[in-house]
């Protein structure tokens, strides 16, 4: 079966990322993480390019450095297209994200 529904995980703890990849491709047959990164940076460069900008974005509210929200903010400002992507914050907080 296709795997439809990409996923990109953002998360600074490096022992969680493994887990959260393989507890949601076993949630559906449609789901594939493409790419797991520890570095907001990264996360923002992966999404704005198109060969791998996943359609959901799993980041991480309390990263050091940089938070998903700003994760998310900065993918959403840099972005020329609008797309059909969608940005997880586990931890709540995406309310401040869209305003």
């Amino acid at each position: 079966m296709s795997r439809e529904i990409t996923v990109g995980i953002v998360d600074n703890d490096r022992f969680v990322l493994p887990s959260l990849k393989t507890s949601i491709e076993e949630l559906s047959d449609d789901t594939q993480v493409i790419w797991t990164t520890s570095d907001g940076g990264q996360a923002v460069a992966n999404c704005l390019t198109a060969s791998t900008r996943p359609k959901v974005l799993l980041a991480d509210m309390s990263m050091e450095g940089v938070s998903g929200i700003s994760v998310c903010r900065r993918i959403r400002t840099r972005s020329c297209r609008r797309s059909r992507s969608s940005c997880a914050c586990p931890g709540g907080g995406c309310g401040r994200l869209w305003r």
